[in-house]
């Protein structure tokens, strides 16, 4: 009896350290399967995002320092400048594939190859004695540009993209669930582990689900999170017979923000704009959403079209002024296309697309405000985007090409200049198209930077063989928006074309719109500064049309101010013209600024003018505008040596019959 009863004991504890042993193992794996997939969770949060800044830095430096060798490409120290980040490039991007984090993001794939073929490059250029080749140059710049446009594209939408990844790894997780349950309850016995198995699977599902539905930086909804929900959205909106409406947000000049302070400001001003859209997300059918970059969506149910009208005008109040960010002051501005449902669309999708017709209808009307969307918004991008290509495919094929329309002097009639003037010779229609009719649509795309560096490139090459027929100066006039201005690189660009093409500094002016001036940032005016201190001119252009401060004039950084048109051709028509145009003149004198007269079209006029102290003009009366071999022959007749009579400035005028 006692021996059974001692096997019947050893057969139970060794059934229970089965069982045990059997327990731990499974448990253990179970827990270190949870561990697994919480450690992974790093990958697509905040260190994919610092993996991406440092890349980002490393290109952008890099090609800073291809554009100094630009500038000076016989420069020892540019040289050494550009090896040294060259070979910061190359250890940045070399460890990628030994990095688990970087090499599992397909953000990573080809830019690696790309940049690492640029620095072989570089490298190899360098590595000889003779100049480093402008074409080289170039090209080099336009693919680290090429490089970093797609890595900051990627910083933003990385984040974006990694949701259906952790969509996933929530999936997966309810699986393991199940099967952590169905073992829990044959272990029912060992609680500890089933303590410890419920905590490390309650705190994962937490994570993952904050990490697929939230966004990072601001902690609001995702993109996922809304086309998840979009269905439920739409159907309670039925259901209780009200309006949908979708505003789709977009912050104003957000990228000049990041690139000036910094991205850890422009987190901040994300955070800002969140913070005022949770204000209003204040029952179930409203909600606030980060869709990526520095666009929001927020959706919100109503009983009438014109309560998303009246709180679309309250977002915008509220979405602008100044902000004080870390130590910086930052403009805040936002611009908002509105859609609603049902009368714009039956889904979220489609919602969220006539939206961003709305929203970029209301950028391209000055920013800064919101527009609804309409089925003319459509037409209009329809024929806007055919446009845009059009124009892509002229620049391709160089259909562009410069005119030139004198400008002289009031008193003596001598050629003191010329303003370039773009035409479009289009292919396609075989006929020319004049500036108001494309500029308007490049000016609200990126086209119009690629215009303005076109013209810029052709203007001083053109302009450099006239040089020598003006000892006593001479200066040509080319127009640049405030989108190139905008530009960090455009002083350095500016400097290494005036060299390239050997056109002097004094010989160039820009002339801008006072659009620029008040819209401007601190970027613009930083530039405009750096821009007279190499030499070049600014223009206030068209100075008349529109709201025009004349106290602020004073203030502004320019030499020289065209008067409008429209001023001359009213002389008649108002009693007042003539000293409103010797008041401006006068005004200028005082201010020791340059004046010039545009749009002269008649005798009288450009006799009024020789009256006054106005020291340039232009315009058809004078001189229509002419292709730059014509304009070389008009050099011969009308440039030094050939000045006008002074008592009748009408000797100076070309007719057409000359061209």
């Amino acid at each position: 009896m006692i021996k059974l009863i001692s096997r019947a004991r050893a057969r139970e504890t060794l059934a229970v350290l089965v069982a045990v042993s059997l327990s731990a193992v499974i448990i253990t794996t179970i827990y270190s399967n949870i561990r697994s997939v919480e450690e992974a969770l790093p990958r697509f949060g905040f260190l994919s995002f610092r993996e991406l800044h440092a890349h980002i830095r490393d290109v952008d430096r890099l090609r800073d320092m291809v554009l100094l060798v630009r500038a000076d490409p016989g420069s020892a120290e540019g040289r050494a400048f550009l090896s040294e980040a060259a070979d910061l490039a190359y250890i940045r991007f070399a460890k990628v594939d030994r990095s688990r984090i970087t090499a599992e993001l397909e953000v990573y794939a080809g830019l690696r190859d790309r940049v690492l073929t640029i620095v072989r490059t570089i490298d190899d250029m360098l590595s000889g004695t003779n100049t480093p080749d402008q074409t080289v140059l170039r090209a080099l710049t336009a693919e680290l540009e090429e490089v970093e446009i797609e890595l900051n594209r990627q910083y933003y939408s990385v984040g974006e993209e990694s949701n259906e990844g952790l969509y996933a790894a929530q999936r997966a997780l309810g699986t393991l669930n199940a099967q952590v349950l169905a073992i829990l309850l044959i272990l029912s016995t060992l609680l500890i582990g089933v303590a410890l198995l419920l905590v490390q699977r309650q705190r994962a599902a937490k994570n993952l689900r904050r990490l697929a539905w939230h966004d990072s930086v601001t902690d609001l909804k995702n993109r996922a999170w809304l086309m998840e929900k979009s269905g439920k959205f739409i159907l309670d909106a039925k259901a209780a017979n009200k309006y949908l409406g979708m505003y789709l947000i977009d912050l104003d000049h957000f990228k000049q923000v990041n690139d000036t302070f910094g991205h850890h400001v422009g987190d901040r001003m994300l955070q800002v704009v969140s913070e005022r859209l949770k204000a209003h997300n204040l029952h179930r059918s409203a909600a606030a959403v980060r869709l990526g970059g520095d666009e929001f969506a927020f959706v919100k149910a109503a009983d009438s079209p014109e309560e998303f009208v009246e709180l679309g005008e309250t977002l915008c109040r509220e979405l602008s002024g100044y902000l004080e960010l870390d130590g910086h002051p930052v403009r805040l501005a936002a611009s908002i296309g509105l859609s609603w449902y049902p009368d714009h669309g039956q889904d979220i999708s489609l919602l969220l697309k006539r939206a961003d017709l709305a929203l970029y209808a209301a950028k391209a009307d000055g920013r800064q405000r919101m527009v609804t969307y309409s089925s003319a918004l459509k037409a209009h991008s329809d024929t806007r985007l055919e446009m845009e290509e059009r124009i892509r495919k002229g620049l391709e094929n160089d259909e562009f090409s410069l005119v030139w329309q004198p400008q002289l002097s009031v008193s003596t009639g001598r050629l003191t200049g010329a303003e370039a003037l773009l035409r479009w010779n289009d292919r396609q229609s075989a006929s020319t198209i004049q500036p108001p009719e494309f500029l308007p649509v490049a000016r609200k795309s990126d086209l119009i930077v690629e215009i303005d560096r076109m013209v810029l490139r052709k203007a001083c090459q053109q302009a450099a063989g006239w040089m020598p027929h003006f000892p006593d100066g001479f200066s040509i006039s080319v127009n640049i928006s405030d989108r190139q201005l905008e530009d960090q690189n455009l002083c350095a660009q500016l400097a290494g074309l005036l060299k390239e093409t050997g056109l002097p500094a004094k010989a160039l002016e820009l002339d801008v719109t006072q659009h620029v001036f008040a819209q401007g940032t601190e970027t613009v005016e930083t530039t405009l500064a750096q821009i007279r201190r190499l030499g070049v001119s600014i223009a206030l252009d068209d100075f008349g049309t529109g709201h025009t401060d004349l106290a602020g004039v004073a203030e502004m950084a320019i030499d020289r101010i065209k008067i409008d048109s429209t001023f001359l051709s009213k002389l008649r028509e108002l009693p007042r013209g003539h000293r409103m145009v010797n008041s401006i003149l006068s005004m200028c004198e005082a201010l020791e600024l340059k004046t010039l007269a545009k749009g002269v079209e008649c005798a009288d006029q450009l006799d009024f003018l020789a009256e006054t102290n106005c020291i340039s003009a232009q315009g058809f009366y004078i001189s229509q505008p002419m292709s730059a071999s014509v304009f070389s022959n008009y050099i011969l007749r009308h440039g030094p040596g050939h000045e006008a009579a002074s008592s009748d400035n009408r000797n100076v005028r070309l007719h057409s019959g000359s061209q």
